[in-house]
């Protein structure tokens, strides 16, 4: 690397793929599902509950809770804790919310169809047709109520095992997904 050149160090890492080597049994899983409300919400918690300002602020939180226990006075200090904290909560659904009503992504709500392969993701709906390829893709996540494929720290494909025939279905396109995912970090 010369001296002019600058690198993100945040970026994913670099690693082609080689759609021959990392092939799974089956050329491409498909899943055909539409988002709720309640998905965004569960992602947006998730998020939330991984964000160092968050986590700060949680910290802080709690410490005050804590330290109600050690005051003359505990039941203020914990209640002006947890009001807080609730506080702090409500606000980030109120604050979530307003961006899904001022947004009004055209594109959340209406029916996707989900295609993973070796090479990448495929998302269509009846307005747009993009494509990733796993390089790109920030992380994949298998939580009990939902299998995040997050495309950036912010956003992510949100696949709940309702939209799958069966948990074998689902766990076949998790286990997919994750294995295609760690073949693209590997050198």
């Amino acid at each position: 690397m010369d001296a002019g050149t600058v690198t993100n160090p945040f970026a994913p890492p670099k690693a082609p793929i080689d759609p021959q080597a990392g092939q799974l049994q089956g050329d491409v899983l498909e899943v055909s599902f539409r988002n709720s409300f309640w998905d965004l919400l569960l992602f947006q918690a998730y998020a939330n509950l991984r964000s160092p300002v968050n986590l700060l602020l949680y910290s802080g939180f709690a410490a005050l809770i804590a330290s109600g226990s050690w005051s003359e006075s505990p039941t203020v200090a914990i209640a002006l804790g947890v009001t807080l904290f609730l506080g702090f909560v409500l606000l980030t659904l109120v604050i979530l919310t307003i961006m899904v009503v001022v947004h009004r992504d055209a594109n959340f709500y209406r029916p996707r169809t989900l295609a993973i392969s070796a090479r990448s993701i495929i998302d269509t709906t009846e307005l747009t047709h993009h494509e990733m390829q796993w390089p790109a893709v920030h992380g994949v996540v298998r939580t009990p109520w939902c299998l995040y494929i997050r495309l950036s720290p912010f956003s992510a494909h949100c696949l709940p095992p309702r939209i799958f025939d069966s948990r074998d279905a689902y766990a076949r396109y998790a286990d997919a997904a994750t294995t295609y995912f760690n073949l693209s970090r590997k050198p």
